[in-house]
């Protein structure tokens, strides 16, 4: 339980046509948040205060078949972020 909140196994681990789900752990527990949009900008975000060690968000409404920009952040002993990842959404 000692040092900084670090961020580990993420990854986009569903995929669909109109969402993806979000996905990974911290050392401590932690709040939740993703942003993301179609460039390194990001511009949305999804977030939660509930403070967990396994951390997943689900973003819906996303447009079929297009490359999606994201940064995933916790707070929980400390800030950090995780940033400059990608996705691709399904085609319908």
């Amino acid at each position: 339980m000692f040092g900084p909140t670090t961020i580990s196994n993420l990854k986009a681990e569903d995929i669909g046509a109109d969402y993806v789900i979000i996905t990974w752990e911290t050392n401590h527990k932690a709040t939740s948040k993703v942003s993301y949009g179609d460039n390194y900008d990001y511009g949305q975000d999804v977030q939660t205060t509930k403070r967990t060690k396994l951390h997943q968000v689900k973003i819906e409404n996303l447009e079929p078949n297009k490359i999606y920009y994201y940064e995933v952040m916790s707070q929980g002993k400390s800030y950090v972020f995780d940033a400059r990842h990608e996705f691709v959404t399904l085609e319908k």
